[in-house]
């Protein structure tokens, strides 16, 4: 059974159980989701850090 069988089945069980006029449903498929897609614009700021903070940051112990 395929998803899209899954979907019209539940949808016609849900117009069984109460007094739905209609029920649409579309398949919406992965798409993009660089920069360019979404029409953003890449950061030019300088890196947050220096060199001498990430070696820093680095002796920090991991916690969980």
């Amino acid at each position: 059974m395929t998803v899209k069988d899954m979907v019209w089945a539940f949808t016609h069980k849900l117009k069984d159980a109460f007094p739905i006029v209609s029920i649409s449903f579309d398949e919406v498929s992965d798409r993009p989701t660089t920069v360019e897609h979404h029409g953003g614009v890449e950061s030019k700021e300088p890196e947050p850090y220096t060199k001498e903070q990430k070696d820093w940051m680095k002796q920090i112990p991991e916690r969980y």
